[in-house]
């Protein structure tokens, strides 16, 4: 026996309304128009259907619509394993945004991906035969360690590896030349032991003034703070140039340290003399030269060397500010 609850419209019965009846097998059915839909047995199992289906282990009630009562399913396969609470698969390879994760190997991503941890190891990255790849933040340091070598590389020619700090660039690898570039614009370190600069290009030597030359070659490397230049200088007509300097280094001369050159050759200059050197004057931009004009213990400074088709070469190492 079963106890009862029916839903009757009255149309059989000729009494519509809730109906009830009991008995002590701890079975309830509900019931429309005398028919059961449902049932739960003292094992508080359900089942459905005028006689009721109870299904097996692992099914789930599938809905028909609402022309039908629901039936019993077999749920569909899944090719996670679960165990406790972990789940895990251990063939085929698994893809994110991608229908072909076996491009990318056991996981494959295709769109941005953000690991997040509250530990020390913000990402781990492991291949087996290449060893593992760990990002890690910690102490506000975030760092890239591997078991192997760390590669860096652009594909696209044109495109550059860039190393940042504060939003400001400090260093930059071209793909499409070999070596690394320095900012246009010097981002200056006070720290001693910090490379911040290297530069290569050229300039132009002149006595200034109203002068014409013949030759105005300068070449020069800047390695942080020191430069070294290169000048060979003819003047033809020396008219208002000045007699003593070569203006128009690339780099001011800076205070407190000996900047001192030598010079390769000279002629046809305004003066005799046996040796002839030169210096960076401190706050400019200019080459002095000194000479001697016979064996002796001190030179002359700033000799007056430059005069219609003198020439001189050398050069010069000095640091800038």
């Amino acid at each position: 026996m079963t106890t009862n609850i029916n839903a009757d419209n009255g149309v059989v019965s000729g009494i519509a309304g809730l109906k009830t009846s009991a008995d002590n097998s701890g079975v309830l059915a509900l019931q429309t128009n005398g028919t059961t839909a449902v049932t739960v047995n003292a094992s508080q199992a359900i089942g459905v259907g005028s006689t009721p289906s109870f299904g097996t282990a692992g099914q789930v009630l599938t809905s028909a619509g609402s022309g039908a009562p629901p039936t019993w399913a077999t749920s569909g396969s899944s090719q996670w394993t679960t165990s406790g609470s972990d789940i895990y698969y251990n063939t085929g390879n698994v893809g994110v945004g991608t229908t072909t994760p076996s491009s990318f190997g056991k996981f494959g991503v295709r769109g941005a991906v953000t690991l997040a941890t509250w530990g020390a190891t913000s990402g781990h990255f492991s291949d087996a035969s290449t060893g593992s790849f760990y990002i890690t933040h910690a102490s506000n340091k975030v760092a890239l360690k591997t078991d192997a070598d760390l590669e860096l590389f652009c594909n696209n020619t044109g495109d550059s590896i860039i190393f940042s700090t504060n939003a400001t660039e400090r260093l930059r690898i071209p793909s499409d030349s070999a070596g690394i570039t320095f900012p246009a614009t010097q981002s200056a370190s006070s720290n001693a032991n910090t490379l911040d600069d290297y530069e290569e290009g050229t300039w132009t030597p002149t006595v200034g003034g109203t002068a014409t030359h013949s030759s105005q070659l300068g070449s020069y490397v800047k390695i942080g703070k020191t430069v070294t230049v290169t000048f060979d200088i003819a003047v033809t007509t020396l008219g208002t140039g000045s007699t003593t300097n070569i203006q128009g280094l690339p780099f001011g001369v800076g205070s407190g340290a000996a900047n001192d050159g030598a010079t390769g050759y000279f002629s046809a200059i305004a003066i005799n003399v046996i040796g002839l050197t030169c210096y960076g004057a401190a706050g400019t931009n200019s080459i002095y030269f000194n000479s001697m004009a016979a064996a002796g213990t001190t030179s002359n400074l700033n000799a007056a060397i430059f005069g219609n088709s003198a020439r001189v070469s050398g050069s010069l190492t000095y640091f800038t500010s």
